[in-house]
């Protein structure tokens, strides 16, 4: 198959979003991967018993926690087999993810096996960020973490957390090197969303570790895990290694306030207040006549960078519109039982905060009754330069809601209300 044939057809032929065409030695990657499966040979194995012996000889640890995350492991292989339809760059891919994640489990069990103490570590008064994608939530997060008081989890962290850091770990250049490789087979991400060793990760990233969360779901087509998912309560544990996770990262550093940030915490808040009673959220909004495009083709890049199959937009699109309606009812209901209130939740508008994002932090500060210091001020206007410096190597993300499918019109309509209630101003 002609693979960047493919997905020009599927674009032009219905005028919705398609993919860019790979990289040439992406194809040729893939190409051979096509060739070797057509004589039998499987070059990257996806086996259970392989994944699990190849992290121990690795990590030259043997200990991965509590045994519910295996059934979730099996589930995920099992999709990603039958269903993914995975090219040999994907399978490259979701190989090295899964092995990080375990490795990770491996060292994380280690450290509160040789500390029993980091399992008293309090993760005090979080403030987690959520709400749609492509609303502020990574420019958000990234603006809070520079204040001095606070503390974000890093790239490299996330990817490879213990032990604590040296100076100049080469844990730092292995995590950039996952990254340029990420670029490399899909540059058009690069414009869409900043990666980096030592930039703030969202917790995606290490809910993974879990198997039972994480952003799977997103960057593969795997509709049987996702059912699987939906007919288990995969929340209470994978919040509970949330916080094993943090507590690790929190041993014997300074303590600073976490500054998290998951598209999911507005969704779970119920359950992050479980885990973290005095939890602040964050959520962003965005006109999702804006919001839904710029996902479409964000996702639909992620997932084309593991799968010759292209994203069904009709189907997707579908998801996100939906997303946006329970979200805005789930958001009402939870203040009305008094679980979101005016002192541990703050909405934050896309626009406000582009326009005037010191002015947005300091009214977040206000409202939660957080100290907005001067040097927290200065760390962030001296970040928004460096931003806005960086920014002019990449093109813009563009996007157009011409490709979703949406009517304007009708789209506009189904989400008044919701834009109406947090006063979100029309963009598209």
């Amino acid at each position: 198959m002609d693979e960047s044939r493919d997905a020009r057809d599927v674009g032009s032929a219905s005028g919705l979003w398609r993919p860019a065409p790979r990289p040439q030695w992406v194809q040729e990657v893939n190409a051979l991967g096509r060739d070797l499966n057509a004589s039998g040979v499987e070059p990257v194995l996806l086996a259970l018993d392989s994944l699990l012996a190849q992290a121990r000889r690795r990590t030259a640890l043997d200990d991965f926690g509590a045994g519910d995350f295996l059934e979730a492991l099996t589930v995920l292989l099992d999709a990603l087999e039958r269903e993914a339809e995975l090219t040999l760059t994907g399978r490259i891919i979701a190989r090295d993810e899964i092995l990080n994640a375990l490795e990770c489990r491996l060292r994380i069990e280690q450290a509160h096996r040789e500390h029993p103490e980091i399992g008293e570590e309090v993760i005090e008064a979080p403030i987690v960020i959520g709400g749609p994608g492509r609303s502020g939530t990574t420019l958000l997060h990234e603006l809070l973490a520079q204040d001095p008081a606070c503390r974000a989890p890093l790239g490299w962290e996330v990817r490879d957390p213990w032990p604590p850091a040296t100076a100049e770990d080469p844990r730092i250049a292995a995590a950039e090197r996952a990254v340029t490789l990420w670029h490399r087979v899909a540059p058009e991400t690069q414009a869409m969303h900043p990666f980096g060793a030592l930039l703030p990760q969202e917790c995606t990233f290490f809910m993974n570790h879990s198997f039972s969360y994480g952003y799977y779901p997103a960057a593969y087509h795997i509709p049987s895990y996702v059912q699987w998912l939906v007919r288990r309560d995969f929340l209470a544990p994978t919040y509970a290694w949330h916080r094993r996770f943090l507590q690790v990262l929190q041993w014997r550093s300074p303590r600073r306030r976490w500054v998290l940030k998951m598209p999911g915490y507005i969704d779970h808040a119920e359950h992050v207040l479980r885990v973290y009673p005095d939890a602040r959220f964050l959520h962003t909004h965005r006109d999702p006549l804006k919001v839904i495009p710029s996902m479409t083709s964000f996702i639909g890049a992620i997932v084309w960078m593991r799968s010759d199959r292209v994203m069904d937009v009709p189907v997707f699109v579908g998801m996100m519109s939906a997303e946006f309606d329970r979200r805005f009812e789930l958001v009402r209901s939870l203040q009305a039982r008094g679980l979101l209130r005016r002192d541990n939740y703050v909405d934050v508008l896309y626009s406000r905060l582009v326009e005037s994002p010191l002015a947005s932090v300091e009214a977040i500060y206000k409202q939660l009754g957080m100290q907005f210091s001067e040097a927290a001020r200065e760390r962030m206007q001296a970040w928004l330069a460096a931003r806005a410096q960086a920014s002019r190597r990449y093109a813009d993300h563009r996007y157009d809601l011409a490709q979703t499918g949406l009517d304007p019109e009708t789209a506009r309509r189904r989400h008044r209300a919701y834009q109406d209630y947090f006063d979100i101003p029309s963009e598209a």
